[in-house]
């Protein structure tokens, strides 16, 4: 597992991969999610390379965990498996 922040770069950057580091990730929460808010979300990464984004729903500027594709694919597998199940 990496973690790491976003790693945005400055929009006069040329390249394609730096251009599309300037979209936001676009978040998503559980539709299970509680009424208080106090949740994960996620987002793809706008990098490219497949990755996906994790951060606290009430603290969002706290920082953001980084999984790799396969990663993700693991975690989804293992929960849809319930083996996460309490």
């Amino acid at each position: 597992m990496r973690r790491s922040a976003v790693p945005w770069r400055s929009s006069d950057e040329t390249d394609e991969r730096s251009r599309r580091h300037d979209i936001a990730p676009q978040w998503k929460k559980s539709s299970f999610s509680g009424p208080n808010g106090d949740c994960v979300e996620f987002a793809p990464a706008v990098d490219g390379t497949g990755d996906v984004l994790v951060r606290h729903s009430k603290r969002p500027d706290e920082g953001v965990i980084r999984y790799t594709a396969d990663e993700w694919r693991a975690f989804v597998a293992g929960v849809k498996h319930g083996g996460f199940d309490l």
